[in-house]
């Protein structure tokens, strides 16, 4: 068999997201708290597809608060644009992820993975809270018809 270990863990990319994703999860809880009580952001774990079980996701939060649904959080903050706001972000990198109106672009891989994220978690109230670390975006809590085709 031939294995192929993983990038090496002090790689600065790697080291970044360790770095920084917390910071964006004080950054958020701070934000939900202006509007919602006994507030929650806590680690998920693995969530497995049901129907298929082999096939699972990894959000990296979970929100949660006295008077709201739960909700998935994927923080995003690339390496490459660390040093960018998000409107500047958005005319560099014409693949940048998120739209002029905050949306979460369906032609990104990101929206694929945060679809599966809701696929996994098997729940129709739950959503997912997107952020560019302490941009809080849209938050996506829909199907896209795909999945439907993989029960």
């Amino acid at each position: 068999m031939d294995y192929t270990p993983g990038p090496p863990p002090d790689l600065p990319a790697l080291k970044w997201g360790r770095d920084n994703e917390s910071v964006a999860a004080e950054e958020l809880k701070k934000e939900v708290e202006v509007n919602h009580s006994d507030v929650g952001i806590k680690e998920v774990g693995i969530l497995m597809y049901p129907v298929r079980p082999f096939m699972a996701a990894t959000p990296d939060k979970c929100a949660s608060c006295s008077c709201c649904c739960l909700r998935l959080v994927e923080i995003k903050y690339p390496y490459s644009l660390r040093n960018l706001k998000v409107a500047e972000a958005m005319k560099i990198d014409r693949k940048f992820y998120l739209d002029k109106d905050d949306q979460l672009k369906e032609n990104s891989l990101y929206y694929f993975q945060v679809q599966f994220q809701l696929m996994c978690a098997n729940d129709p109230t739950t959503s997912v809270i997107f952020l560019f670390l302490s941009h809080l975006s849209h938050r996506l809590c829909k199907f896209i018809a795909r999945w439907s085709q993989i029960k």
